[in-house]
């Protein structure tokens, strides 16, 4: 049995890179704790001659997993403990564009996901979210986050990757079935982001569930507004009220869905339209983002919704884009994603969405693009 042994420093991260270097690659971790702004981790390695330089170049970590950044979803206690950067990634020193470099097709992430697979260091789990974060344009924040939930004891192994990303960011799949029968869902968002097309689908959806259904539409501003919207539930033979009036004073007896003008978070006007309409409705907003926009945008555009009021997210024309940076970076924005939608037409509904649904779709999004 090998000696064990006490690395200490600064960061997690860098001290599993320091257990690396000098005990190799497959030194044992036996525990970590944090203290005093350190962190110590015991390790058992049966050989601890140093490693080569090439093993040094594959231990050392990309600057943008080292630098903290503002975690917006707080953590469990108990899975903080086990929650850090990884320090096992395979970079290629010579890139400037913090690139992952993995010697194997993207295809093969789907199979080794399986938890039954096979290990596999060259195609790590850490190797994986690199990868998928630089393709799907998630940003440094959100990767970072995504690679602290990992348990570093464990950081190769693949099934780690969907309940680490359901750390950082929120979904409920549930969220059409339990909205109360008299509720109201209240739709914002930019132009051209979807609300029409949306409204019509969830409308049809809680019909179908049994529910009974207003709408109403506030959308006065835009000529063209409610003839859209009533294109769209003519097969529905539903009723369109107009205007603030046909806001319920009380708890109303059925669903009501309020359509909104679109609206420019950035101008004054529209961000005074939103603290009124919070006022007159009182009850948190749900945002319609596209997934083709800018993910940068979108991170921006959730931010500024959110301290509006928005608690809960629909992605609209999923269609149109292969990558997830708008979902993802939105979600850890720190809205709830609660829905999506892959096509315009009102039979084929809004799809539910979990972590693990939008992990499959990033690991095929990789495959096509090859």
């Amino acid at each position: 049995m090998g000696k064990e042994t006490v690395i200490t420093a600064p960061t997690m991260a860098e001290a599993l890179s320091k257990v690396r270097r000098e005990l190799g690659i497959d030194a044992l971790i036996l525990s970590h704790q944090e203290s005093l702004g350190n962190v110590s981790i015991t390790a058992r390695a049966e050989n601890t001659a140093p490693l080569t330089q090439r093993d040094k170049t594959k231990a050392e970590i990309p600057d943008w997993i080292r630098q903290s950044s503002p975690h917006r979803k707080p953590a469990d206690s108990a899975q903080t403990s086990l929650s850090a950067s990884s320090a096992s990634v395979d970079m290629n020193t010579e890139s400037k564009e913090r690139r992952i470099a993995i010697p194997t097709r993207r295809s093969d992430f789907k199979q080794f996901i399986n938890s039954a697979s096979s290990f596999d260091e060259t195609l790590s789990a850490i190797s994986a979210v690199c990868d998928l974060c630089d393709f799907h344009q998630l940003g440094d924040a959100l990767g970072e986050a995504w690679l602290k939930e990992m348990n570093p004891e464990f950081a190769h192994h693949p099934i780690q990757l969907t309940p680490a990303l359901d750390r950082v960011i929120t979904t409920d799949p549930t969220w059409l079935d339990n909205i109360s029968s008299a509720g109201q869902i209240v739709l914002v968002g930019p132009p051209g982001c979807g609300k029409t097309v949306t409204i019509a689908k969830l409308a049809a959806m809680l019909l179908e569930r049994g529910k009974k259904v207003r709408i109403v539409t506030l959308d006065t501003l835009k000529s063209s507004g409610a003839w859209q919207l009533e294109e769209y539930l003519k097969p529905l033979s539903l009723e369109i009220y107009i205007g603030p009036d046909y806001l319920p004073d009380t708890r109303p007896k059925e669903i009501i869905l309020i359509d909104t003008p679109a609206l420019n978070i950035n101008l004054q006007r529209d961000c005074e339209y939103l603290k009124a309409l919070k006022t007159n409705v009182n009850v948190p907003f749900t945002l319609v983002l596209p997934a083709d926009m800018n993910p940068v945008d979108a991170d921006e555009i959730a931010a500024s919704y959110r301290d509006a009021n928005a608690k809960t997210i629909i992605v609209t024309r999923l269609e149109l884009s292969k990558r997830c940076g708008v979902p993802l970076r939105a979600a850890y924005q720190g809205l709830e994603l609660v829905l999506t939608s892959k096509s315009p037409n009102l039979a084929e509904g809004l799809q539910c969405v979990t972590s693990e649904s939008l992990l499959e779709r990033m690991l095929a999004a990789c495959e096509t693009s090859l």
